[in-house]
């Protein structure tokens, strides 16, 4: 029998235990059209048809994994189309919309194939045409016109008999039956439970499926609202156990008080389980980004007439949803450096008696409450000299100040806007963009990035995030009055300052503890303009992100708390001190404190008491 476009209709064979699964592959397919479909536009334009050339092959590793699980042997023809299509990146005009044509055309056969699906039936066609024209394409020889309706493609590679195409019309739809089954159709699914019999034992039925491991989709946005739920939930929390460690304070008889320090603390644990779970649900591992860089590596390798390689590990690493959407733009930027600026060409690695291929290395781990992500690469390495050149000549800093400051420093003017060492733009490199990106994504997640090279050996760029920005631990502490919030990630430890503590170091205020001298920042001073007699008075809250430290001199510490982070408008936090604001078990507002931005700002000297 025909199915619509030409088809043959077949009944899809799978065994009970992928029955239950056969909606979430019709899914996955409708998925796969729409990604099609999004792809097809851009490789029409050529400033965008590398892009999409990696997108659309990315696409085939879905596709493959689908079809060979279920044995869907169309769509394992369709997938293998895909994989080729990382060439089409460099296709002229007229061959990349040929191209695109028949893309149109996959989409509408891979959109038939999910429609049929679920009805318990296999469409399959003769593609050969069609590949024999893609191959064509993507040689540069498309040998037709174009552009063409889906339906004209179809027609013209052989797939829709010319007659099919004329009529419009299908032999059968998809309710019906095919005519070679004899059979009444009806839509796949679980079969029914067969009756009892005693060689059964009479209970095989109920457990057949028992093994099949069930999922459930769900939208992004409902993940959104139960995780604010779950927020309020946490702020109530903290009312509700702060009004408990109220009442301890009153005379209330010890039987009801201790059932009430039961209830509260039931109830916390409760509310982080439940917390967990909900974050846990938003996770996804990292290899979703990962994957698509080992092309975008050969692509670079090709361009750049060098021989690359990229090794990843850690890709089974899980951040938030939120964290991962923002770091792939940072990581994209940061492997195309490694490649277009680190590693050498094969003559000139060879005559430093190095590897002639060189090798990008991508690592990913947890460390703590962040996750910590590692680009490394074995090139020659970032040179000193130039960026502070290139630095002074843009008017960044001066000679004496660039002579000054440590590699780690100097390094970091690379993330300056319009900052290129290129000689000359291309598309590549040269346009004083890319790093600044990087900086700004990263700073959104409330990361840092810290870069470490050997001129000659390479280069290494670590990137610290946290694993979520919605709920976290965190440390109050009290500042002339007012209530203020730092990140416990950030904190190392937290001392009474004396005055031996204390020191002056070029006009301003370190802390001397243990073998460390580090700077102190007086948040009376930063954040309420009031002057303070003696920094001995207050508590220094010991901070770290990465290799930069610091002593928040505050006035009380009030303790710690888990916190639910709430947005603050832009122009609020424009100055860098603040990152949101979180409400208390009282009911007051307290800022964030933005511990990153506040060791970064250029007035930190200026601030010290």
């Amino acid at each position: 029998s025909h199915g619509p476009h030409g088809s043959s209709v077949s009944p899809l064979e799978l065994g009970p235990e992928k029955l239950d699964l056969v909606p979430f592959m019709a899914d996955d397919l409708v998925s796969l059209a729409e990604n099609l479909a999004e792809h097809i536009p851009s490789l029409r334009q050529e400033a965008s048809r590398a892009d999409a050339a990696n997108g659309l092959s990315d696409l085939s590793e879905g596709a493959q994994a689908t079809a060979t699980f279920f044995g869907v042997s169309s769509l394992e023809a369709i997938a293998s189309v895909l994989a080729r299509l990382d060439a089409a990146a460099t296709l002229d005009d007229h061959a990349a919309a040929v191209l695109a044509d028949r893309l149109d055309a996959i989409e509408l056969l891979v959109r038939e194939i999910a429609e049929w699906l679920p009805k318990g039936s296999e469409l399959t066609w003769p593609l050969e045409g069609l590949v024999a024209r893609i191959d064509a394409a993507l040689e540069g020889d498309p040998g037709c016109e174009a552009p063409s309706k889906p339906e004209d493609v179809l027609r013209e590679d052989g797939v829709i008999p010319a007659e099919e195409a004329a009529s419009g019309e299908s032999e059968v739809d998809p309710d019906a039956a095919p005519a070679d089954r004899g059979a009444e159709p009806s839509p796949i699914g679980p079969p029914e439970p067969e009756p009892d019999t005693p060689d059964s034992g009479g209970g095989g039925g109920p457990n057949k499926h028992a093994a099949v491991e069930q999922t459930v989709r769900v939208e992004v946005s409902r993940l959104e609202t139960l995780l604010n739920l779950v927020g309020e939930m946490v702020l109530m929390k903290n009312q509700i156990i702060g009004q408990t460690r109220t009442l301890r304070n009153h005379e209330l008889p010890h039987e009801l008080s201790e059932q009430m320090n039961s209830t509260a603390s039931d109830l916390d644990r409760l509310t982080s389980e439940l917390q967990v779970g909900v974050m846990r649900t938003r996770m996804q591992p990292l290899s979703k980004l990962f994957g698509r860089y080992p092309r975008i590596v050969r692509d670079l390798a090709r361009k750049t007439d060098k021989d690359a390689q990229i090794v990843i590990d850690g890709g089974d690493t899980e951040v938030d949803k939120s964290v991962l959407e923002l770091l792939g733009d940072p990581l994209v930027h940061m492997i195309r450096n490694s490649v277009d600026h680190g590693l050498e060409t094969r003559d000139v690695r060879e005559a430093a008696g190095k590897d002639p291929r060189g090798t990008v290395h991508l690592a990913a781990s947890h460390q703590g409450s962040h996750v910590r992500v590692i680009i490394r690469d074995d090139g020659k390495g970032i040179d000193r000299e130039v960026i502070a050149a290139k630095a002074v000549e843009k008017g960044i800093t001066t000679p004496e100040q660039a002579a000054a400051l440590s590699d780690s420093e100097v390094f970091k003017f690379i993330f300056a806007a319009g900052f290129s060492t290129a000689a000359q733009v291309s598309d590549l490199s040269g346009r004083g963009v890319g790093m600044d990106v990087v900086r700004t994504n990263i700073a959104k997640l409330g990361g840092q990035v810290n870069i470490c090279s050997n001129k000659g050996q390479g280069s290494e760029f670590e990137i610290l995030i946290p694993l979520t920005v919605a709920i976290m631990p965190a440390m109050l502490v009290d500042v002339f009055e007012a209530h203020y919030a730092i990140p416990l990630t950030a904190v190392v430890e937290i001392v009474k300052l004396r005055d031996e503590h204390v020191e002056s170091v070029a006009n301003e205020p370190h802390m001397r503890l243990r073998h460390e001298v580090f700077p102190l920042i007086d948040l009376r001073r930063r954040l309420a303009q009031s002057e303070r007699s003696s920094l001995s008075e207050g508590f220094a809250v010991v901070v770290a992100v990465g290799e930069q430290k610091a002593g928040l001199v505050v006035d009380h510490l009030l303790g710690q708390q888990e916190i639910v982070v709430k947005p603050l408008d832009d122009s609020f936090v424009s100055d860098g001190q603040f990152s949101g604001a979180t409400i208390l078990e009282d009911g007051q507002v307290s800022l964030i404190i933005d511990v990153l931005q506040m060791l970064r700002a250029k007035d930190t000297a200026e601030s010290l008491a």
